[in-house]
Formats: C-alpha cells, sequence, structure tokens
C-alpha cells in the first residue's frame, strides 16, 4: 500500500473516535515505516479530533510503527501500548498521552457483529422434545 492509501484508512478508521474520550489536549505524531513510509499526526484540542498528513513538531508523543500495522493501530484491533511492550511499534515521548491515544482509539472501535444467539435455538429444540 502507498502512504496515501495508509493514511486514508486509518484516517477512516478513526472517523468514530470520540474527541470526548481524551481530557484536555492530546498531540501525537505517527512515523510510518515500509513500503508506505510517511508521517501524519492525530490531534485532540478544544474537543476537537484532527487527523492530518503532516508533521507535529510540538507532539506528546511519538508512535513509530510499520506500515501493515498502522491501521489495526487506528481502529483499536490492536492495543498500542500492548503492540509497544511486545516490539511491534516504539513510543517516545509522554506515555501518559500516549495511554489518552489508546483511549481515542478505542472510543471509536465498533463493537463485534453478535452471532445468532445460541441460547435462543436451545430451548426451541427443547420444545420439541418436550412436545413429542
Amino acid at each position: 500500500m502507498t502512504y496515501v492509501e495508509i493514511f486514508e484508512k486509518a484516517k477512516a478508521a478513526m472517523a468514530g473516535c470520540k474527541a470526548e474520550a481524551v481530557e484536555g489536549n492530546l498531540a501525537a505524531q505517527i512515523n510510518i515505516t515500509g513500503e508506505g513510509e510517511g508521517i501524519f499526526y492525530i490531534e485532540v484540542k478544544d474537543g476537537a479530533l484532527n487527523v492530518e498528513p503532516y508533521d507535529y513538531f510540538d507532539n506528546d508523543c511519538v508512535i513509530t510503527v510499520a506500515d501493515d500495522k498502522v491501521v489495526k493501530m487506528a481502529g483499536a484491533r490492536i492495543d498500542l501500548l500492548n503492540a509497544a511492550k511486545r516490539g511491534d511499534l516504539t513510543i517516545e515521548g509522554d506515555m501518559d498521552k500516549a495511554a489518552l491515544l489508546n483511549k481515542l482509539f478505542k472510543s471509536g472501535k465498533k463493537p463485534a457483529a453478535k452471532k445468532a444467539d445460541a441460547k435462543e435455538e436451545k430451548p426451541a429444540k427443547t420444545a420439541k422434545k418436550a412436545a413429542k
């Protein structure tokens, strides 16, 4: 994937994120490594979320992540702090702000689609046995 494709997918993955999940302000620069190398920033300021394809020099933290993990990170499919512990990405700067960024990602995570409720099927089968 190209940088533009990665950025657009990451931005789309964050579309449901709620700025109110972050108390105060947050500025994180995301450095993408690999084939889709590039930089973008995530900012929460005055209750508004901005995701733009630029450097952010006065950032709270810098996340360096491989191009194949950026969208998963932005969509909260991987936990930012656990991924850093595993060495899947690096975090430089204010770890408390990185934890807020993780909270921001999770605020936009869509709940998993529910499978057909197996409990509803079992009483129906039991009722058929009782009717025989």
